[in-house]
C-alpha cells in the first residue's frame, strides 16, 4: 500500500455494521437505528431521484450516514464514461457528503449498449492498467476516494493471463484506489473455480480494504455452479472469511446485502446484523463522535481532496484486445441463439483465437440472467400488457431487446420504445383479439414515467377566489407529472381488472376516454382520473398557455351558449374543485398580470374568446 493510500485511510471514520436501504423492508430499517449503524444506497436508484425515491432517500439520511454504491459505472469497458451519469453521480455524491464511495471492478455496457449485470474482465496487465487509470480519474473528478469490489464471476475471460487475486491486486496497486472486499464473493468464486480463499486473501493487498460486504448465495443445479444472489441467509464459512479478514486488517464498514426474498420478521436481517458485529468485535464499533453525528450532521464529513501522483489523460485509450474480447462476450450474452451454436461448434463470425478460450458451459449463466433482468424490467413497466401476452411475453422481450438495446444505464427507460414496437411488430398480430393493446401500452408507458418523475413536484397553498382581483392575479399549479391523453378504449378499467381480477378482458367496447395520468404530490401514487371534453379542453389550454384563473374562466365561457352563462361559471366552479380535490392541481401562484389588469378586476371575465380547443389523442 502506498504512503498516499494508507495516510488517507487513516482518517476514515469507523461507521460500524450497516445495511441496504431498499424498499421493501424501508419503514423497518428507519425504525431501527438502535441496530444499524448505516445505510448503503444503489447510486442509480437516487440519481436524480424524484417522488418516493427521494422522500424515501431525505428520510434515510436524516437518521443515518448514507454511502452511495454503484451498479452501473462500468469502469471497465472500452465505452467512455457517460459524462451525464458522472455529472449526475458527482450530484448525488455531493450531496451525501459520504467518506467514500464505491463500484464494481467489471463492464456493463459495451458500444452503448447495457447489460444491467456486473461482467467480468480479462485478467491481464493491460485491462489491469486501463481500468486503473479509469479509476484514478473518476476518483479525482468525484473528490472522494473510490474504492473497487471484487465480482462473482462464472467463467474466465478469453485473455486472461492472470489470477483473480494478481488482478486485483494490480488494480488496486496502479490505482492506489482502496478495496471493497466482498467476502461472499470470494467463498463463491472459490466453489466456482476452485481455489483456496484463504490463499486468495493472502495474496492481494488486504490493508486496502475499507468496507466489508457480506450476504448469502444459493447453489443453482441447472448451471453446476453457486450463484451470489443477495437473498439467502449467510453460511458459516462466510462468518469464518469474516473473522480471518477482521483479525488482518483495519475495516471501517461492514455492509450486510440483502436485496431479494426478504424474511417476514425483520428481526431475522437484525439478528444477523448482531452476529456480524460480534464476530467483526470491538474494531467495528463507531466512535461516539460517529454514532452522534448520524443523519443530518453528516454534512460535517471532511471532503477528501484526492491528488493523483502520475499523469494520465482524461480518456486512456482502451487496448484492442479488450474492445474486441468485450465485443465477442456481448455478442454471445446477448443472442441465446448465437450462444447455442457457439456450444455446438459453430463460432459464425467469432474470432476462433477467441471462440476456443470460451467456456460453453457457463455462457447459460450470463444469458439467463442477462434476460431475466430485461424481462423482470419490462414486466413491472407494462403489467397489464404482460399479463394478456403472458403465453409469448418471454419471447416478445427478447424480441424487443434485439430490436430495441438498451442504451441507458437507467432501466426505467428499457420500455420506452415498446408502444412504437407494439404499433411496428405486433398490433396486427394481435388486434382482432385485443384491440386496445397499442393503446394500453401506451397508457402502462404515462404510468411509469409519472411514478419515476425525477423531478420535484411544485406545491403550494390554495388562495382564496372570493374576488375577481384573486382570479385575474392567481393561476393554479398544474402537477409537474401529469398527462392528458384521448383513448378509444377504457384503458385505466382494463388495466385495473387485470391487477385486480386477472381476468383478461374480452369484448371491449370502444368508448371514448379522456383520462389524466399522474404522480399524487403527496402519497407519490400514481392517479387516473377521467375527466370530460370540457375539462380536457381546459387541461389542453393550461398546457399550452400560462393561464390565470380569469383567462381559463374566460375560456370556459367559450365552451357553454351565450344564453346561459350560469351554466359555465358553476362548471369552472366545480372543475377547479375537483382538480385541486384530486391533486391535478397542487396549489396557486401568482399569475403574471400587469397592474392596469388587476385595477379593472371588476370587469366582465367571462367575454368569450374565438377559438375552441380540441384534445389530442
Amino acid at each position: 500500500m502506498t504512503a498516499n493510500f494508507s495516510a488517507l485511510k487513516k482518517t476514515f471514520p469507523t461507521i460500524g455494521v450497516g445495511l441496504g436501504l431498499r424498499s421493501e423492508v424501508a419503514q423497518k430499517t428507519l425504525e431501527s437505528t438502535d441496530r444499524i449503524d448505516w445505510l448503503e444506497i444503489i447510486s442509480e436508484q437516487y440519481m436524480n431521484a424524484g417522488g418516493a425515491s427521494r422522500e424515501l432517500l431525505e428520510r434515510a439520511s436524516g437518521v443515518y450516514k448514507i454511502i452511495p454504491h454503484g451498479v452501473n459505472l462500468s469502469i471497465g469497458s472500452t465505452d467512455d464514461i457517460n459524462s451525464d451519469y458522472q455529472k449526475t453521480l458527482k450530484s448525488l455524491i455531493d450531496k451525501l457528503n459520504p467518506p467514500w464511495w464505491s463500484d464494481h471492478l467489471c463492464f456493463t455496457s459495451h458500444g452503448g449498449t447495457y447489460m444491467n449485470e456486473l461482467l467480468p474482465l480479462p485478467f491481464n496487465k493491460e485491462t489491469a492498467r486501463y481500468v486503473a487509470e479509469r479509476g484514478r480519474i473518476i476518483q479525482e473528478y468525484m473528490e472522494r476516494p473510490f474504492l473497487f469490489e471484487n465480482i462473482t464471476y462464472y467463467m474466465r475471460i478469453p485473455g486472461s493471463t492472470m489470477t483473480e487475486a494478481q488482478f486485483l491486486s494490480e488494480v488496486l496497486e496502479l490505482s492506489d484506489c482502496g478495496l471493497l472486499l466482498d467476502i461472499n464473493n470470494v467463498h463463491v468464486n472459490s466453489l466456482n473455480h476452485g481455489f483456496d480463499p484463504i490463499e486468495f486473501l493472502e495474496q492481494i493487498p488486504l490493508d486496502r480494504t475499507v468496507q466489508l460486504h457480506i450476504a448469502g448465495h444459493i447453489h443453482a443445479p441447472e448451471f453446476d455452479a453457486y450463484v451470489d444472489t443477495h437473498g439467502a441467509p449467510i453460511i458459516g464459512p462466510v462468518y469464518k472469511l469474516l473473522k480471518y479478514v477482521m483479525e488482518r486488517t483495519d475495516v471501517k464498514a461492514i455492509l450486510l446485502e440483502r436485496d431479494q426474498n426478504f424474511p417476514d420478521d425483520f428481526n431475522e436481517i437484525l439478528s444477523e446484523l448482531d452476529e456480524i458485529r460480534a464476530i467483526a468485535g470491538s474494531g467495528i464499533q463507531p466512535a461516539p463522535s460517529e454514532l452522534a453525528a448520524k443523519g443530518n450532521q453528516q454534512s460535517q464529513l471532511k471532503k477528501y481532496s484526492i491528488t493523483i501522483h502520475s499523469l494520465v489523460n482524461d480518456k486512456p485509450a482502451p487496448p484492442d484486445s479488450l474492445a474486441r474480447v468485450e465485443k465477442v462476450m456481448q455478442q454471445l450474452w446477448m443472442d441465446p441463439d448465437k450462444s447455442d451454436r457457439l456450444a455446438q461448434g459453430m463460432i459464425d463470425t467469432i474470432s476462433s483465437e477467441i471462440a476456443n478460450e470460451i467456456d460453453t458451459s457457463r455462457l447459460p449463466i450470463y444469458v439467463n440472467v442477462i434476460h431475466s433482468s430485461y424481462l423482470n424490467s419490462m414486466t413491472k413497466a407494462y403489467p397489464s400488457c404482460a399479463a394478456i401476452l403472458k403465453p409469448t411475453w418471454k419471447n416478445i422481450v427478447a424480441e424487443y431487446i434485439q430490436q430495441y438495446p438498451p442504451r441507458s444505464h437507467d432501466m426505467l427507460l428499457l420500455g420506452d420504445a415498446f408502444p412504437q414496437f407494439v404499433a411496428d411488430r405486433l398490433f396486427t398480430r394481435y388486434r382482432k383479439a385485443f384491440p386496445f393493446l397499442l393503446e394500453l401500452a401506451k397508457y402502462e408507458r404515462i404510468e411509469t414515467q409519472a411514478i419515476h418523475h425525477k423531478g420535484v413536484i411544485e406545491t403550494a397553498p390554495r388562495c382564496s377566489l372570493d374576488t375577481p382581483e384573486n382570479y385575474i392575479k392567481y393561476k393554479p399549479i398544474l402537477n409537474a407529472t401529469l398527462t392528458l391523453r384521448e383513448y378509444e378504449f377504457p384503458v385505466h378499467q382494463i388495466d385495473e381488472r387485470l391487477r385486480h381480477s386477472k381476468r383478461i378482458p374480452r369484448n371491449v367496447k370502444k368508448s371514448k376516454t379522456y383520462l389524466l395520468t399522474y404522480q399524487n404530490a403527496h402519497n407519490h401514487l400514481v392517479q387516473d382520473f377521467e375527466i370530460d371534453q370540457h375539462a380536457a379542453a381546459l387541461i389542453e389550454r393550461m398546457t399550452a398557455t400560462d393561464s390565470s384563473y380569469a383567462e381559463l374562466a374566460q375560456f370556459a365561457c367559450t365552451m357553454f351558449p351565450p344564453e346561459n352563462p350560469y351554466a359555465a361559471v358553476q362548471y369552472f366552479a366545480e372543475f377547479i374543485q375537483d382538480m385541486h380535490l384530486n391533486g391535478v392541481f397542487t396549489g396557486d401562484k401568482l399569475a403574471e398580470v400587469s397592474d392596469e389588469a388587476c385595477a379593472q378586476a371588476n370587469t366582465d371575465v367571462r367575454d368569450p374568446a374565438t377559438e375552441r380547443p380540441t384534445v389530442k389523442a
